[in-house]
């Protein structure tokens, strides 16, 4: 359609040209070219006017018609070029996406290898095999035996836990910063609260000036005294031991920071089983872990620490909890680092390709897993 009016309008010129001079002067094997001549003459002032008028709107159409052509191929140049720029865009977010995609496979093969070598040098170390691990034994006193908190590693190896979380935890007051948000989740428990690992006493200092009620119990004995020269009522234990020597529905909440990831499954398991005896109805128990599903914890930051043996996906946790009896059980990723920010004026998708690197590679640091014990109404 476009090129038979391009054609139409060409013929119209060409026509245009050849009467433009109004067949003057008249040729010579003209048919009646005397009686032309002779009009002509006769006409000569106003055909002349008539001439020149023609051929200025000729060159007028014909110089318009130059310009519009000109201005056509500029936009034809254009369009190519926008073309090819689209095309370039697409290639290089295609490579990004699939370069981004090669490492986070890499990284996640690499950490299966890992875990497996790991696993096989320690059954090797314990001398027994994976499935063969002893359980839990009780001696006749009634004291339980439990599988320890592997914190403890710094301390045995000459180091100093409370340097080891000065450096890569952060200050006290960094902490207990992070931590005040928290609050909300505890307000209204049916009785004190035990806070399981204590540390350095952030957690228990922040419940203090707060107005509530709560102790804790901790494996280590240089954090035991840091936190009684606070006038923090802490005492040194096992946590699970602690637990389980505690009557049942005797506490309004427990809370556990960056504990459960230094047990093993079997006794996180337990932990959650005995912390739901323990709370009362209406009470909740709040735990905090690393979130391995932040690709750079889960491959990096993870092992700083050597007393770590169980890297706890927020799905699994959820289901334990869950399992366990705990009902409105929420797990959510907190504590995030600072992220890549969106382009917003880039080749397209690559505000995709960020988007999708911020929520692999900078989500929460930490997982908060919150769940309830019911009550009597919640469970009719």
């Amino acid at each position: 359609m476009e090129q038979r009016r391009a054609g139409n309008f060409e013929n119209l010129l060409a026509r245009a040209r050849r009467n433009a001079d109004l067949g003057l002067p008249v040729a010579s094997k003209t048919r009646f070219r005397v009686l032309k001549r002779l009009i002509a003459r006769a006409t000569w002032l106003t055909n002349r006017q008539q001439v020149e008028y023609n051929k200025s709107i000729l060159r007028a159409v014909e110089h318009l018609v130059r310009e519009i052509d000109a201005k056509a191929a500029g936009l034809t140049n254009l369009a190519t070029q926008i073309d090819t720029n689209a095309a370039a865009a697409q290639r290089n977010y295609a490579a990004l996406e699939a370069s981004l995609r090669s490492e986070i496979a890499g990284t996640l093969l690499g950490n299966a290898r890992r875990d497996r070598a790991i696993g096989q040098l320690r059954a090797e170390f314990e001398g027994v095999g994976l499935e063969a691990r002893p359980q839990r034994s009780s001696e006749p006193s009634g004291h339980v035996t439990p599988w320890p908190i592997r914190r403890g590693e710094l301390e045995e190896s000459g180091l100093s836990f409370g340097a080891f979380a000065d450096r890569f935890r952060g200050s006290e007051e960094t902490v207990i910063e992070r931590q005040r948000p928290l609050l909300p989740e505890i307000e209204g428990m049916p009785g004190p609260l035990l806070d399981l690992g204590s540390g350095r006493g952030e957690w228990l200092r922040l419940l203090r000036e707060s107005g509530i009620a709560a102790s804790g119990i901790d494996s280590d004995a240089a954090n035991v005294l840091r936190c009684q020269a606070q006038g923090l009522e802490v005492v040194e234990g096992d946590v699970l031991t602690h637990l389980q020597r505690l009557e049942g529905d005797s506490l309004g909440a427990i809370t556990a920071f960056h504990i459960v990831e230094h047990l093993s499954f079997v006794d996180f398991v337990e932990l959650v089983r005995e912390a739901h005896r323990v709370v009362r109805p209406g009470g909740k128990l709040l735990l905090e872990t690393p979130n391995t599903t932040n690709l750079v914890v889960g491959a990096s930051s993870f092992h700083i620490d050597p007393g770590h043996i169980l890297p706890l996906h927020p799905l699994l946790i959820e289901f334990v909890l869950d399992a366990i009896g705990f009902g409105s059980v929420s797990v959510r990723a907190i504590n995030p680092p600072p992220t890549l920010a969106p382009t917003h004026d880039g080749p397209a998708g690559l505000d995709e390709v960020i988007n999708t690197i911020n929520a692999h590679l900078f989500a929460g640091q930490d997982t908060l897993a919150v769940g309830s014990k019911p009550t009597r109404s919640d469970l009719h």
